[in-house]
C-alpha cells in the first residue's frame, strides 16, 4: 500500500486509534477560553455551531471541545488552566464560508449571537468582494466572521470595479 506523509494508511494510526475516531478536519482554530461554559453557549446558541465530540483529561475536567458548523468548519475550544492576561485573540480573526446560508440566515445569526448577554456582533455586513458577513466577537476577544455569498450571479470583472470604488464594508439595513 502506498501512503503519503499526510495521508498515512490505517495502519499507521495509534494502536487503538481508529481514523474514524479522528474527524477529518482540513484546517482548524484551537482557542483557550477563559469559562467554557460561556463560550459553548456563544458558538452553540448564537453562532449555529455544535458539539462534535468532548473528551475529557486525566483530572476527569474537559480537556478540549471540538466544535463544528458544517463540514470542514470546525474549532476546538479548550478551558484555560489559569487565568488569560490581556485581549486576546487581538488582530487575528477566524473566518467560515458557510455556502448553504443566506442573507435572511445570516441576520437571524446575528440576532441570534447579539441577544445573548456575553459577545458582540457586528452585521451583517454587505462586503464589496459579495459577500454577507456577521462578525462576532466572542466573550475572550476571539474574533469569528461567518461568510456567505451575496450574490451568485455576480461576475469577476463586476466584483473588481466594486472593490476598485469602495473596500468598506457596511452594515445591511435591518
Amino acid at each position: 500500500m502506498t501512503t503519503h506523509a499526510n495521508h498515512p494508511s490505517h495502519e499507521a494510526a495509534p494502536e487503538g486509534v481508529g481514523f474514524d475516531d479522528i474527524p477529518d478536519m482540513p484546517n482548524f482554530a484551537v482557542l483557550l477560553v477563559s469559562d467554557l461554559e460561556k463560550s459553548l453557549q456563544w458558538y452553540v446558541d448564537g453562532l449555529g455551531f455544535w458539539i462534535e465530540k468532548k473528551l475529557t483529561g486525566p483530572d476527569g475536567q474537559i480537556a478540549v471541545i471540538h466544535l463544528r458548523r458544517a463540514q470542514y468548519r470546525d474549532m476546538l475550544l479548550r478551558p484555560a488552566r489559569e487565568p488569560l492576561d490581556g485581549p486576546l485573540g487581538r488582530g487575528v480573526r477566524i473566518s467560515f464560508t458557510l455556502n448553504a446560508e443566506t442573507e435572511a440566515s445570516m441576520r437571524e445569526i446575528a440576532a441570534r449571537a447579539g441577544a445573548l448577554p456575553q459577545g458582540t456582533v457586528n452585521g451583517p455586513l454587505a462586503t464589496p468582494w459579495n459577500t454577507v458577513d456577521v462578525e462576532a466577537t466572542d466573550p475572550d476577544g476571539y474574533v469569528v466572521v461567518l461568510t456567505t455569498v451575496a450574490d451568485r450571479a455576480r461576475t469577476w470583472s463586476e466584483l473588481k470595479k466594486s472593490v476598485l470604488a469602495d473596500d468598506t464594508p457596511v452594515q445591511l439595513d435591518s
